[in-house]
């Protein structure tokens, strides 16, 4: 073969592991007189090799896991640790992305809010069914803003980030807002329908569906406590 090196591949039937000496050492050729053994015809060299290589979307890839202790989120511990990887300075053949919850978090918002138009749109059907009227579903649209008012200070006094499930939490909090907004908007209406003035009329309704209201808020809010004061990462942002 000349110069070009030949690969050489052995296998043994030994449990126990072979020492380089040892392979050099191996008989290759047996003649009459003598013994021609591997190191006569042949270099021996070590060289390590990964085990496993491992390939994300055909591209070579390594992964990186690690556990936050309770005083940090996952969002907290990726916002830290971006910080510090947009500093370094990669090769170009060598990008990097986070996985796991932040990756899960970001992939759940893109579906809900993929399907929020769908969401809309059911919504406002179901609103004119019920009322049979644009202006009447306009008013209601027009409570959903109010949803939003407590999400940014709440999300903030309790240092927790904007994901998946404070995502989901303001659309449970849109559902409360338009119920609340059909029933008395539902009690207008049948004080309207008795003669009775536009004034009275909402004055009579919130006299009479207020009190219930409250109450089912401040049970929601009691509800929810213990979610917002736990340990568990999962939980507090929806709380």
């Amino acid at each position: 073969a000349g110069e070009r090196p030949i690969p050489i591949i052995f296998r043994t039937l030994e449990k126990e592991l072979i020492s380089p000496n040892k392979i050099s050492e191996s008989p290759l050729l047996s003649t009459r007189t003598e013994i021609l053994k591997l190191s006569s015809v042949s270099h021996l060299s070590l060289n390590w090799e990964p085990a496993i290589l491992y390939r994300r979307n055909r591209e070579t890839a390594i992964n990186y896991y690690a556990e936050v202790n309770k005083e940090l989120t996952a969002d907290k511990a990726t916002l830290i640790i971006r910080k510090k990887l947009e500093l370094e300075k990669f090769p170009k053949s060598v990008r990097w992305e986070f996985g796991g919850e932040q990756a899960e978090s970001g992939s759940a918002n893109q579906s809900l809010i993929a399907v929020a138009p769908l969401g809309i749109m059911i919504l406002i059907s179901f609103l004119l069914l019920e009322f049979g009227s644009w202006k009447k579903t306009g008013i209601i649209l027009l409570t959903v803003p109010l949803s939003m008012i407590g999400v940014v200070p709440g999300l903030f006094l309790s240092s927790q980030s904007f994901g998946f499930l404070s995502l989901l939490g303001i659309f449970a909090l849109v559902g409360i807002v338009v119920n609340n907004g059909i029933l008395i908007l539902d009690y207008i209406g049948k004080a309207t329908s008795r003669g009775e003035p536009i004034e009275t009329a909402i004055q009579y309704s919130l006299s009479k569906r207020i009190r219930p209201i409250l109450l089912t808020t401040l049970t929601t809010i009691a509800g929810l406590i213990p979610l917002a004061f736990t340990d568990a990462t999962l939980w507090p942002p929806f709380a």
